[in-house]
């Protein structure tokens, strides 16, 4: 049952119903929209059909939900370059350490003083 429904007794014996909308969570945990007009069968198909087969023209909703779906694509795009470029930047600022980490390990490692001089006479 979607929602529930109260029947009110009003003097003249007129009879109102209120029927509450409600079950969001149920709605929610099964699957199913928020609203009940939100999306379904109703809302998504268009209302009706040409028969030479030509595509109706768009409701106003579908005009809404499909430039809502761009929009989320365009952000997700520009989301996805975004960590690209971290990605790569962090790629490169690890290789530069390594390769700074490398040139102070090279300078640690020369030869100094009398082995130098040794190494200068037999190269010449």
């Amino acid at each position: 049952m979607i929602g529930q429904r109260f029947t009110k007794l009003l003097h003249n014996n007129i009879v109102t119903v209120i029927f509450r909308r409600g079950n969001k969570e149920w709605r929610l945990k099964n699957g199913y929209p928020r609203n009940w007009t939100e999306r379904g069968v109703l809302t998504d198909l268009p209302d009706y059909s040409y028969v030479d087969g030509r595509p109706t023209p768009y409701t106003n909703g579908q005009r809404a939900r499909l430039l809502q779906q761009k929009e989320y694509a365009t952000q997700i795009v520009e989301l996805m370059n975004v960590v690209k470029y971290c990605k790569e930047a962090y790629k490169n600022n690890l290789k530069a350490q390594e390769e700074e980490k490398q040139k102070i390990i090279n300078m640690k490692l020369r030869p100094k003083g009398r082995f130098l001089l040794r190494k200068k006479k037999l190269n010449v």
